[in-house]
């Protein structure tokens, strides 16, 4: 312990020596109010050193602070005057102390502009963090929080302090400020409420999503600490709630069937094409499910069509150890008749992607080559001159079949071959074709004489029909052939859309007056000229109205429509025939598709006129619209560019 320059210490031996080593700042006054000593950790709060504070009123270190005789040990916040006139917060702690001149007064210092600058350092740490923080006591009180909490919750900012107030307390204000939306159930806000206090006290490891009446998303991770506090940290995730959500609604759009498997083995996220395709086990197909579990409920359910004399267990054996290998795409049959290409692929953390893609059709079109190469093989003596040509066609047909088999990739190749090998029977049937409608023709005429018996003519006038319609039917296939392959090329010209209607009107009026079938027309003069294929416009105008006469019962009517606006030209045929059913509007322009179903049949066609005319007009880069209710008559309208085809000559 130090006094002035002449003074001995005052205080004992001990007490001297905690002075001497405290931290905490000390200092020595008597009952006036003069200062007597200091210890080191005082000089350095002051600034000043003991030579120069002894004798000296207590005033030049503390202003606002004057000694009371006779009052024991107290805690005093004030404020301290250092050497260079700077203020510094103190906190006192004063006791009376005995020392050898008589009864004194220690005042304990302590300083505390660190404390205050460290609490500031930190509640600026806080507020620059990204996520909003809450501490919590074991009273579910509010000790602590940073700006962004007031932020997320905006009814909170204009409250001041918030510390003190209860989770509770906190949750009921923005409650009735009508700050949550999703997340609140409408029919009860207060159970919502309870419901949430009970899980913040208990949190879930998984944390809290709550979605906001402003559309943010906000999630709460709650953790309690070792003295029973609350760490509540509250992440605003609206962006990657959105991400999260556009590649749901990606994966919910596409056609195959989607799963995503984790790393062990539980589903992740499946869309709705996964669960229809196992109608009867739907409710099993959840977040969470085991692959094992659901294979296994799905071989229960009778989904799966086990091969022949195969063991069930052994199945899902193989099958599990085709699932978690890897080993490349699988095929599976389902009972109900379809089949499914199953292709698995590892991701990055361990977990299995799964496309499921229904190739019940390449199958059946499979089956379908496979009846056709029979049949031509049971029927090759009598089509001797065409043998050469069925034997390729059968050969590229079989290592079409077996590339489909193989790999999914290679479907378009197969389409392309389909294509080539209608294009090349087409034109190799024509031929003979040609000669049965000419001497057929021949016939029919009496060109060298007469037939002779009523019979004949009537053989005749039927060969001479029938080979007219089968010419016409692979002039379509020739033509779709033609376009999918890419080689149909459009003779452009300038031609006169009301007169191509009148044409087409004069070759279907014959069949429509048979059938009973009244046809209207209704050809504005002065149409501007169309540039297109004059005779595609055709073809496709006669199917239209030949479709129309045709699923158009006895007394009935059709009519015809042509109409210029924007530069689009509509010719627009609507009858009050049969209809169609909405399920079947999506199918009707696809290549030999009929809507009726096999039994009930009643009209002739292979399905191709629909699916011609739709490519040939969007060949001159139209559109094709059908519109149609079952039993109410079907409208069906091709819009054409009246300067044709964009940027192309020749279509």
């Amino acid at each position: 312990m130090r006094g002035d320059a002449n003074s001995g210490p005052n205080l004992p031996s001990i007490e001297q020596s905690l002075m001497e080593a405290s931290f905490d700042g000390m200092v020595l006054v008597d009952e006036n109010g003069s200062i007597e000593t200091v210890n080191p950790a005082a000089e350095k709060i002051f600034g000043y050193r003991v030579t120069e504070l002894c004798g000296r009123d207590i005033a030049l270190l503390m202003p606002r602070w004057r000694p009371e005789p006779g009052r024991g040990a107290d805690d005093y916040e004030t404020i301290g005057l250092r050497h260079d006139g700077s203020i510094v917060p103190v906190r006192l702690r004063l006791r009376p102390v005995e020392t050898r001149a008589g009864g004194r007064l220690l005042a304990v210092v302590h300083d505390l502009g660190h404390e205050r600058a460290s609490e500031t350092q930190l509640s600026d740490a806080m507020d620059n963090v990204t996520d909003a923080f809450a501490l919590f006591d074991a009273e579910d009180r509010l000790v602590r929080y940073n700006r962004r909490l007031t932020e997320a919750f905006p009814t909170l900012s204009g409250d001041g302090d918030l510390t003190g107030v209860t989770f509770k307390g906190l949750m009921q204000a923005c409650l009735e400020n009508g700050e949550f939306g999703g997340a609140l159930p409408v029919e009860d806000p207060k159970a919502w409420l309870r419901e949430r206090v009970i899980q913040h006290r208990a949190p879930l490891k998984k944390g809290t999503v709550l979605t906001m009446a402003d559309g943010r998303t906000l999630k709460l991770l709650e953790r309690r600490t070792a003295e029973g506090s609350t760490v509540t940290i509250i992440s605003d995730v609206t962006a990657l709630t959105r991400t999260e959500t556009r590649l749901r609604e990606a994966i919910e759009g596409i056609s195959e069937g989607f799963v995503l498997w984790d790393a062990r083995d539980r589903m992740v996220l499946c869309n709705t094409r996964y669960r229809e395709t196992y109608p009867q086990v739907a409710d099993a197909i959840i977040p969470g499910v085991r692959y094992r579990d659901l294979l296994e409920k799905a071989v229960a359910a009778g989904l799966i069509a086990l091969p022949e004399n195969e063991d069930v267990d052994a199945w899902v054996m193989t099958r599990l150890q085709q699932h978690t290998g890897l080993q490349g795409t699988q095929e599976q049959h389902l009972a109900d008749g379809r089949w499914l290409r199953v292709s698995e692929r590892r991701t990055k953390d361990g977990g299995i992607v799964g496309i499921e893609t229904d190739i019940t059709a390449f199958k059946n079109q499979e089956q379908k080559l496979r009846e056709d190469e029979a049949f031509y093989r049971r029927y090759a003596d009598d089509l001797l001159l065409a043998q050469t040509h069925l034997e390729e066609q059968s050969s590229q047909l079989a290592e079409l079949a077996e590339e489909h088999y193989l790999a999914k990739e290679k479907a378009e190749a197969a389409n392309l071959a389909k294509s080539q090998f209608l294009a090349i029977m087409s034109h190799e049937l024509r031929t003979p074709l040609n000669a049965i409608l000419g001497f057929s023709e021949m016939l029919k005429l009496e060109a060298f004489g007469p037939l002779g018996a009523d019979k004949y003519k009537e053989y005749v006038e039927d060969i001479f029909n029938s080979g007219s319609h089968l010419l016409d039917l692979i002039t379509d296939i020739l033509d779709m052939s033609k376009i999918e392959a890419g080689n149909y090329r459009l003779g452009l010209e300038t031609c006169d859309p009301a007169e191509i209607a009148d044409e087409s009107l004069k070759l279907v009026r014959g069949r429509a007056m048979d059938s009973g079938v009244e046809v209207e027309a209704d050809i504005p003069s002065g149409l501007p000229e169309l540039t297109a294929d004059r005779r595609a416009v055709k073809q496709c105008l006669i199917n239209l109205l030949t479709n129309a006469v045709k699923f158009t019962p006895q007394s009935g009517r059709v009519h015809l429509g042509l109409a210029v606006e924007d530069g689009i030209l509509s010719i627009t045929v609507a009858d009050t025939g049969i209809g169609i059913a909405p399920e079947d509007l999506p199918r009707v322009v696809d290549p030999f598709v009929q809507v009726e179903r096999e039994k009930e049949r009643s009209h002739e066609g292979t399905g191709l006129g629909l699916a011609l005319t739709k490519k040939l007009v969007e060949l001159h880069g139209g559109v094709l619209r059908l519109d149609s209710a079952l039993g109410e008559g079907t409208t069906v309208a091709m819009e054409l560019p009246l300067a044709g085809p964009s940027g192309s000559g020749d279509g």
